[in-house]
This record gives structure tokens, sequence and C-alpha cells, in this order.
């Protein structure tokens, strides 16, 4: 039970404490980005789990949490974007794709808006259900 505790902390220290908000926008359309923020993830849980798993378990651990983290990241940020632009449909055909994708770039305030919140949280809720799952099959 100490590992899974410990996974979780230090899912936490990777994905919210080392994560720029910057890195936050970009790793679902820069997969540049996305590269880094995995290899950040990758290399706290792997260093941070050494010492209750071993390196070569640590390595696994960590390799099969940042792929699937990178899924989930890639893909359920962009399907956020998508629910923004479809609740925006109107600007979208009234100023022009370009236009209203520029407008919204500058102007949009996702941290108000209730369903950037809930994105949020199940992007949470899903990286800590994979770890779970992760630690039962490998430890």
């Amino acid at each position: 039970m100490n590992l899974i505790i410990a996974v979780f902390l230090l899912h936490f220290l990777a994905d919210w404490v080392l994560q720029s908000p910057e890195m936050g926008r970009q790793k679902s359309n820069k997969f540049k980005v996305l590269c880094q923020h995995i290899s950040i993830i990758f290399f706290v849980i792997f260093l941070g789990t050494i010492p209750l798993l071993g390196w070569k378990m640590a390595a696994l651990l960590s390799l099969v949490n940042a792929l699937t983290h990178a899924v989930v990241d890639w893909n359920i940020w962009r399907f956020y974007k998508t629910t923004v632009y479809l609740r925006n449909k109107g600007m979208f055909e009234e100023m022009g794709e370009e236009r209203a994708t520029a407008y919204l770039k500058r102007h949009y305030k996702y941290w108000l808006d209730p369903v950037f919140g809930y994105f949020l949280g199940t992007d949470q809720l899903i990286h800590y259900i994979l770890l779970y799952v992760i630690y039962g099959m490998y430890v």
C-alpha cells in the first residue's frame, strides 16, 4: 500500500507542481511539449520508486504509466477544445473559422468554464485509476 501512495504523490508532483501552465495548454496540440511533459512524468515516478521497487520494476511501471498518461493527455484536451468549438459554433459561423479561433485563443477564459473543471477532474481520475491498475498488475 505504501507504493501506491508514493506513486500517487509522485504523480501529483509531476503532473501538477512541475507542469507549467504553458505546458498544460500546449501538450494536446504540440507533440514536442507532450513529450517534455511525459518525460517529467516518467523520470519523477521512476526516480521516486527505485527505492521501493528496484530500478527494473520502477522503469517498467514508469514506462507503462508514461505511455498511458500521454494517450490520455493528448486526447482528453483535444476533446475539451472540441466542446469549446461546439459551444461557440455560432461565433465560428459568424466570424469565420480563422478569426473565431484567433479570438478564442486570445480571449477565452477556460479557467472560468465549468466544463473545463469537469474535464480536469476526469483527466486526473483516469490517471489515478490507471496508476492503480498498473500498480496492481506489476507489484
